[in-house]
């Protein structure tokens, strides 16, 4: 046993290193990165810096000077060759340096510890919402098996996984979300502008408020395999 727990960590590393060394490949081989972005910018919004490329291919296609993109590459790092860029990338990230987003100009761990609460507050309250739907909607479905109501609720269940969440999301904001129907709940935002000035309340029950249409996205998908599993 003991054995077999080594080897599987062992096999980790190995993975580990597969992974970011395709995810880095993918990253800074599309087109549309941080160079083409600056370009981009620089030009307007005009779209001759869509493309990929060397630099000089850049200046040719955004009538940019030579110099002028061999400077934006050697600002953003990518006048070095890929293989020496990604050592570099790596050695970073071993010891969690993340450096700055090339959208929000902004360090990631800032934005990654900006962005846990929220993450956790969805994660967790789906997490046991989805528990707590499942589990007995299971044990319903098996005690009333192959009935008109396990036709029914497998209908509904499997429906909802089979819709995709931005799908079902712009769905839900059209028909609750002020557009064409009715004006139910916000299109936006976790809280509302005078949360501050709510009582606790008040703030539980905003919050709750805001989070209703988004934990419908985040909830569908999930219902139906747990259902069927705890079945």
């Amino acid at each position: 046993m003991i054995d077999y727990v080594i080897r599987r960590i062992m096999l980790m590393i190995p993975t580990l290193f597969g992974i970011s060394l395709i995810v880095f490949l993918l990253v800074n081989m599309v087109p549309g990165g941080p160079v083409e972005q600056a370009i981009q910018k620089m030009k307007g919004g005009g779209r001759g810096g869509e493309g990929g490329g060397g630099g000089s291919s850049r200046g040719v296609s955004t009538g940019l000077t030579t110099e002028a993109v061999k400077e934006l590459e050697r600002f953003y790092g990518f006048d070095k060759p890929l293989p020496v860029r990604y050592v570099q990338w790596l050695s970073k990230v071993v010891v969690l340096n993340f450096g700055k987003s090339y959208n929000y100009r902004e360090d990631v761990w800032k934005l990654i510890r900006s962005r846990i609460p929220i993450s956790l507050l969805f994660g967790g309250t789906s997490f046991f919402a989805v528990y707590l739907v499942c589990i007995p909607l299971g044990i319903y479905k098996a005690n009333h098996h192959r009935t008109w109501r396990d036709s029914i609720t497998s209908m509904i269940v499997f429906a909802g996984y089979s819709i995709p969440e931005f799908a079902l999301g712009m769905m839900l904001l059209v028909l609750f979300g002020g557009g064409s129907f009715w004006n139910v709940f916000p299109l936006g935002g976790v809280t509302s502008d005078n949360f501050s000035e709510l009582s606790a309340f008040g703030k539980a029950t905003d919050l709750a408020h805001h989070m209703v249409l988004p934990m419908i996205c985040y909830l569908v998908s999930g219902f139906a395999v747990l259902t069927v599993l705890m079945k």
